[in-house]
């Protein structure tokens, strides 16, 4: 419905894999992913997305043991920056929301994590000099991974 609500015409199975095909992972992001598993430091996935979309996406780029638990919009019946959805991984990881950083490229997701009391931090994706008076910002996985070993 998704393809022909956009004009486009075709099985929505070739129709996926053509728009999935163009979804690269960010620099940086599976050594980061490989460094936390080395340190025991647990990552989890809160996404917006299309649970079938999400399960090709992770087998594809080889996610599916790097990170602990997805909670996907898709499954979880919500997205963000509903509150509903980070209830949603909490219920299914246990951590208490002060013990997780939510690391976002959006600050409204940001600002609505943080309210249930999440830290966080503002992915800007290579983008040097953005601020945030609100969210620390990283421009790059390793200032995600520094601000977590700085945690403890």
């Amino acid at each position: 419905a998704l393809w022909q609500g956009l004009g486009l015409s075709g099985a929505a199975k070739h129709l996926d894999a053509d728009y999935l095909r163009g979804h690269r992972l960010m620099p940086g992001v599976r050594r980061f992913l490989e460094r936390m598993r080395v340190a025991r430091i647990p990552v989890a996935c809160i996404s917006n997305d299309v649970i079938e979309w999400s399960r090709i996406l992770r087998k594809t780029h080889g996610l599916e043991d790097l990170v602990f638990h997805w909670t996907i919009s898709g499954e979880a019946g919500a997205r963000k920056p509903d509150a509903a959805i980070f209830r949603r991984f909490a219920d299914a990881t246990g951590p208490k929301y002060g013990q997780c950083l939510f690391v976002d490229d959006n600050a409204y997701n940001l600002d609505a994590a943080q309210d249930l009391g999440f830290r966080t931090m503002l992915f800007v994706g290579g983008q040097s000099g953005l601020a945030s008076a609100s969210h620390p910002v990283a421009s790059r996985f390793e200032d995600v991974e520094a601000r977590i070993l700085a945690r403890g």
